[in-house]
């Protein structure tokens, strides 16, 4: 079976060879839609090869880091959709140029398409890993007579590089249970940090 990125390149001599003066860029639109912070991603993307392939730069050097930067942050979006997106947008972006030619325009895109074949629409590892740890945590001092007493705790975990956490979960194992379980994942969901409390009965009951 063809994949869809390189049906793209067949698309692109075909309606390059029907209207010489300019690309349509609309057969390469992708019909479904992304989540509005990835399509800024994408969009910023696009920006920036542009900008660089504008002045004469070396896109195809940058297109690789692009998205992977954008894979990096949203490990599990279709990989196939952002790549088509790009080129859609990148597309758009040449059509609105007036200092690049209308060869240099398809010459332009066509580096993009052939430099993004060479991305994975597969991570290199497994989409999904789950990992266990264990709190081993003792509060056997008395420091109050005739009350109970209380200490807070905090255990902070990272995650494997590459990967963002999705959700965690607290399996309380000992029959003295802690308190006031909080769990708090990162703004770049790279770590989580648990808090909780543990509880000593006073003294006098030693």
């Amino acid at each position: 079976m063809l994949s869809k990125s390189k049906a793209i390149i067949i698309v692109l001599s075909m309606f390059w060879c029907g209207n010489v003066m300019a690309m349509n860029c609309e057969p390469l639109q992708p019909k479904p839609i992304m989540k509005k912070e990835i399509e800024t991603e994408v969009k910023g993307s696009a920006k920036t090869l542009f900008r660089i392939g504008e002045v004469g730069g070396d896109v195809k050097n940058k297109v690789v880091t692009e998205v992977n930067s954008i894979f990096e942050k949203y490990p599990y979006e279709n990989r196939t959709e952002v790549k088509n997106r790009l080129i859609y947008l990148y597309c758009e972006l040449l059509n609105s140029s007036n200092k690049i030619s209308d060869e240099q325009k398809f010459d332009k895109l066509s580096e993009l398409v052939s430099k993004l074949l060479e991305v994975s629409d597969n991570p290199s590892g497994p989409q999904t890993i789950m990992r266990r740890y264990q709190i081993d945590e003792t509060k056997d001092d008395h420091p109050v007579v005739f009350d109970s007493n209380s200490r807070g705790y905090e255990r902070r975990f990272d995650t494997d590089p590459g990967y963002k956490i999705v959700n965690v979960r607290w399996i309380p194992e000992s029959v003295a249970n802690a308190s006031d379980i909080n769990q708090n994942i990162s703004a770049d969901r790279k770590s989580v940090t648990f808090s909780f409390r543990l509880n000593s009965g006073p003294q006098v009951d030693r």
